[in-house]
């Protein structure tokens, strides 16, 4: 718990003089990210992201999902 105090001291720059007269080194506390990390995601419109993705995917074209179809069937039988 003292430690925790102690580096807590150390933050601030009006302590500085006092640790130099006991000449104790400054430790400055490591920042540190979450293990997963956490990014703060700019605002967008879902809905109108969601729309523009299906209406651009492969899977909108009734074409190639037949060939994909049919090609998934070939090889599956191979």
């Amino acid at each position: 718990m003292k430690k925790c105090v102690i580096l807590k001291e150390m933050e601030n720059p009006d302590n500085f003089v006092k640790f130099a007269k006991l000449k104790i080194p400054i430790r400055f506390s490591k920042k540190t990210s979450p293990y997963f990390g956490v990014v703060r995601c700019p605002k967008y419109n879902y809905n109108y992201n969601f729309d523009e993705v299906q209406a651009r995917h492969f899977s909108s074209s009734e074409d190639l999902v037949a060939m994909t179809r049919t090609f998934i069937q070939k090889c599956i039988d191979f």
